[in-house]
């Protein structure tokens, strides 16, 4: 599990536990800064899957006044998506998307290629890649706005979920037993900040927990061996969890945060571009809000074929993902970014109180109203 809610690999998942080091609060956030910073400065990469910048999302789509990768009425215009390492939610999209022809269906030729976490967001933030997939609101545009990089959220595609989950006899049953805890997590990730943004809210000392990094490949075999009081997942990951040998709990989070600050919807992991690549392809930023839409839709409508056709990409049990299908734990949410302004002021002052980001973006400026093409044209 990484940054957007992802996992990786179920052989490493099933692997050790790599404990780094204990982190305070903003400790963590500055690891977080630290990462992006690091990717803003990287020289171009010399990687060859970079380098077909003719298609709408590489790098040089993103220079300013570039119109020439929108398409005609006849014809579909190229897009590449990048997206998080399979397992993950991010890798959903691409079975759905090619057994159905939805790209087709739009105008689009949509071509997805996956990355790490940390090559995903360091690449877009070194403007390596124009338009991430996998983006969440925090990491990739907040952040980014304020280290000066422009970049804009154009439409959310998974509402936050993630978890605490502990022994079910250890005692802990709510956020209020946690202080004092031992705890393991991916300290650098959005979803961690999260769960931190959350627990703070509910009056939880954060920094009284003994929190120790831990590499997100290791989450799982950490909870199954009880290296901790308590670990911090989010999906598939719980899921995956869940469905195996042990007895676990899981603390409600989003419940928590929904109760705190009033806000149904979370906004979390979407898609997000240079404003620029968006200034010159709004069209097809429709064109694919219309496609995820349309990915949203056959996931409600036909669980059990979409788990199938998401099982073979990923490998994760049919029998897990339609319970994870049937369950709110998915958060499979598309909306324009513009729709979810609201929803973010709370994420945005909780993530200035714990040090994440220095400054507010504006969020007039950075959230996007992408609309459904077949709507607006």
């Amino acid at each position: 599990m990484t940054v957007g809610g992802d996992v990786a690999p179920r052989a490493e998942l099933e692997g050790k536990p790599v404990l780094i080091r204990s982190f305070s609060v903003l400790q963590t956030a500055c690891l977080t800064l630290a990462v992006l910073l690091l990717g803003a400065g990287c020289s171009p990469a010399e990687d060859s899957s970079d380098s077909d910048v003719a298609e709408v999302g590489g790098a040089d789509a993103a220079d300013d006044g570039d119109t020439s990768s929108e398409a005609t009425a006849e014809e579909s215009v190229p897009v590449t998506l990048f997206v998080l390492n399979s397992p993950s939610l991010t890798s959903f999209y691409q079975p759905i998307v090619e057994a159905n022809g939805l790209d087709e269906t739009h105008g689009l030729d949509v071509t997805f290629e996956s990355k790490s976490p940390q090559a995903l967001r360091t690449d877009f933030a070194a403007r390596e890649t124009a338009i991430s997939a996998g983006a969440t609101f925090l990491t990739d545009v907040a952040l980014l706005n304020e280290q000066g990089t422009d970049t804009v959220f154009l439409f959310n595609i998974f509402d936050w979920w993630g978890t605490i989950v502990t022994p079910s006899q250890s005692g802990i049953e709510s956020l209020e037993d946690l202080p004092g805890s031992s705890l393991i997590g991916a300290l650098s990730t959005t979803n961690y900040a999260m769960f931190q943004m959350t627990a703070a809210r509910a009056g939880v000392d954060v920094d009284s927990l003994v929190a120790q990094n831990a590499e997100p490949s290791g989450l799982i075999a950490a909870t199954r061996a009880d290296a901790a009081d308590a670990v911090q997942l989010w999906e598939p990951a719980h899921s995956v969890l869940m469905a195996g040998d042990g007895d676990f709990q899981a603390l409600d989070l989003v419940g928590t945060w929904q109760e705190e600050t009033g806000q149904e919807q979370i906004p979390y992991v979407g898609v997000a571009a240079h404003r620029s690549w968006y200034e010159a392809n709004r069209n097809t930023a429709n064109r694919l809000y219309a496609m995820f839409q349309d990915v949203a839709s056959f996931i409600q409508d036909n669980p059990d074929e979409a788990a199938s056709l998401i099982s073979d990409h990923t490998e994760i049990d049919v029998a897990v993902l339609q319970d994870l299908f049937g369950s709110p734990r998915l958060g499979f949410s598309v909306y324009p970014a513009a729709d979810g302004s609201e929803a973010l002021q709370p994420v945005i002052d909780s993530a200035m109180e714990i040090g994440l980001i220095n400054e507010a973006p504006d969020l007039d400026a950075v959230l996007m109203p992408v609309a459904d093409t077949a709507s607006s044209s």
